[in-house]
């Protein structure tokens, strides 16, 4: 019995130092902890759509949202002095299209609002009703931030303001034309005309404004093709090459 005995106490104390044994492993080693180790998680950013006319205007569709790119500065309105609000106007539109500028009318003081403001001598002149203007302030059309109204189910598809900066300020100034003789005149006061937009033809020609046709004499002949079915081709050709605008109809 004795042999036995013997045998047993050593299989026990055999396999109590194999259950006590560890293997030395470093602190700073943690991937040694972790068998295999875990695999790196990629993540995929979705890209959002935008239209083609917006994807124009604004360059990459990287920016989507309305975060800057860059500055994108133009030239200043050399002439700056106008004898009227119509000649300035005028002067203004040409200097849009020539250098493919969007801006649009942000707000307008009156004349006649503006003699009610102050102690002077003198009054601003109004008359004729459409020179009756005291300040005129043009902005980009991409001037306002965009703003997400929705869950983010559905993506934007299309977006106009990127935050653009882009000002131009027109005010009736009284100037001294003689001695004791007094008039007035429009002057460009202000001009900050760096955009966070690319301006290039394509984008200018890309706006629905800029694509609209008001001339009478083409509206008629397109009522007269529409009255005797003309085909939808032809009536599209007639008014590109009329017009000489990539409309869409």
């Amino acid at each position: 019995m004795a042999p036995s005995h013997s045998k047993r106490a050593r299989s026990e104390s055999s396999s109590s130092s194999v259950s006590n044994f560890e293997p030395e492993s470093s602190s700073n080693d943690e991937s040694s902890s972790v068998w295999p180790p875990p695999a790196k998680i990629r993540t995929k950013t979705k890209r959002v759509p935008v239209s083609k006319e917006e994807t124009a205007a604004l360059g990459s569709s990287e920016s989507v949202g309305g975060s800057p790119r860059g500055e994108y500065r133009c030239r200043l309105m050399k002439e700056t002095v106008f004898q009227t609000w119509q000649a300035l106007l005028s002067a203004f539109d040409d200097y849009c299209e020539a250098t493919h500028q969007p801006f649009r009318k942000r707000s307008s003081i009156s004349a006649s609002s503006r003699n009610k403001v102050g102690k002077r001598t003198w009054r601003y002149p109004v008359e004729p009703e459409e020179e009756n203007l005291y300040l005129i302030i043009f902005v980009c059309t991409h001037g306002w931030s965009t703003r997400s109204r929705g869950k983010g189910i559905r993506p934007m598809q299309n977006f106009r303001g990127c935050d653009c900066k882009a000002q131009i300020i027109a005010t009736l100034k009284r100037i001294k034309v003689a001695e004791n003789q007094f008039g007035f005149a429009v002057y460009v006061t202000k001009q900050h005309t760096t955009h966070t937009h690319p301006l290039n033809g394509d984008a200018w020609r890309a706006y629905a404004e800029n694509r609209r046709v008001e001339d009478p004499e083409i509206i008629e002949m397109v009522r007269k093709f529409v009255a005797v079915d003309s085909k939808f081709g032809k009536i599209h050709r007639y008014v590109i090459d009329s017009t000489g605008t990539q409309v869409n109809m």
